[in-house]
């Protein structure tokens, strides 16, 4: 999966929801829906809510790029490294 945003989106719970516009990621992960080795959140620039939602997607085996990383390395050594590691990876 190759996500495109500013935040990671794996919040757990919200107000006690589980499922809200801040969890599919975490979601699809307990579900099993993604290869975690093969997940790219991309131009993350963190939040000013929850100093943990970086280290989240860290934790769930997700590749993070940062805007800052992505700025500093150029988005076509991202895609580089996106095609490396995904590869010929089935799409369902």
């Amino acid at each position: 999966m190759i996500h495109f945003d500013s935040h990671t989106d794996t919040w757990d719970t919200y107000y006690e929801e589980k499922y809200w516009h801040g969890s599919p990621f975490i979601r699809a992960h307990e579900e099993g829906l993604l290869q975690t080795d093969k997940v790219f959140q991309i131009g993350i620039r963190g939040t000013l809510n929850h100093s943990g939602d970086l280290q989240a997607s860290l934790d769930l085996g997700y590749r993070l790029i940062t805007t800052g990383e992505l700025s500093n390395r150029g988005f076509e050594d991202v895609l580089k490294e996106i095609r490396k590691t995904i590869g010929n990876t089935p799409v369902s």
